[in-house]
């Protein structure tokens, strides 16, 4: 899962991601999905020329387990 935001503003932007990226890691603990955050490369991502907006950040990297209900 990747996370973009559709903003240039240097301030609202980076705080919105933080709240999205806490929320989402939260919900994904309390679920048992268990993944980290990491920030990829466009050649992780498979992109070629990224647009100026949305702006990418950082991606949720999950692992599968047995754990996770399907």
């Amino acid at each position: 899962m990747d996370f973009f935001t559709t903003t240039a503003s240097r301030f609202y932007a980076p705080v919105a991601l933080g709240i999205w990226c806490a929320n989402w890691e939260t919900g994904c603990e309390a679920l048992g999905i268990p993944g980290r955050f990491q920030v990829l490369t466009p050649e992780e991502r498979g992109v070629r020329d990224a647009p100026d907006l949305p702006r990418y950040h950082v991606s949720w990297i999950g692992r599968a387990t047995d754990a996770v209900a399907a």
